[in-house]
């Protein structure tokens, strides 16, 4: 399978909006969603990086 390249503004989107979740760990909804998103938007940026 092969996957796309994320774009950059993609990836800035994604991570800058997983700070707001760690920034707001009292909330249980942005804790969930730090939990569960961190491994996926990884996963989704990193993985058609060259070996």
């Amino acid at each position: 399978m092969k996957v796309k390249a994320v774009s950059p503004r993609c990836a800035a989107a994604t991570y800058m909006r997983m700070a707001r979740a760690m920034d707001n760990r009292h909330d249980e909804h942005e804790r969930l969603l730090s939990r569960i998103a961190t491994p996926v938007g990884k996963y989704w940026i990193c993985k058609p990086t060259p070996n």
